[in-house]
């Protein structure tokens, strides 16, 4: 099992974004919640996380979009992608996630989700 990490969580809803800092938490990583991806790319640069775990299908911003940008500024960091949509899951691994979850999962998911996600970047690096 990974030990505790610094998780940059993005999610939209805020239900769902509380139940995840509760998972979280449960699990002993520390993170930063934001319910949007407006200025998301400067956030990653200061708060420097070692995951991203983020909600593709935001209103603000596409999160393959977003992928897409990341990789063209050179910001390489593992992202777990969560959403409710295995289509648009799968796909996310062709914009650079390395990993997904789809919604709802456990606790026991999550922990899964992010050694899983941990690992298949080291092993594409």
């Amino acid at each position: 099992m990974i030990n505790e990490m610094k998780i940059l969580l993005v999610e939209d809803n805020l239900e769902l974004l509380e139940l995840y800092q509760e998972l979280l938490d449960e699990l002993g990583h520390t993170y930063k919640a934001l319910d949007n991806v407006i200025g998301l790319e400067e956030t990653i640069l200061s708060y420097q996380p070692d995951l991203l775990m983020l909600d593709i299908m935001m209103p603000d911003r596409d999160g393959l979009e977003l992928m897409t940008d990341m990789i063209k500024r050179n910001i390489c960091l593992p992202i777990l992608v969560i959403s409710a949509s295995r289509e648009h899951a799968k796909t996310s691994v062709f914009f650079g996630a390395s990993h997904y979850l789809i919604k709802p999962f456990s606790s026991d998911d999550l922990r899964w989700g992010i050694d899983a996600c941990i690992k298949n970047f080291k092993n594409f690096k």
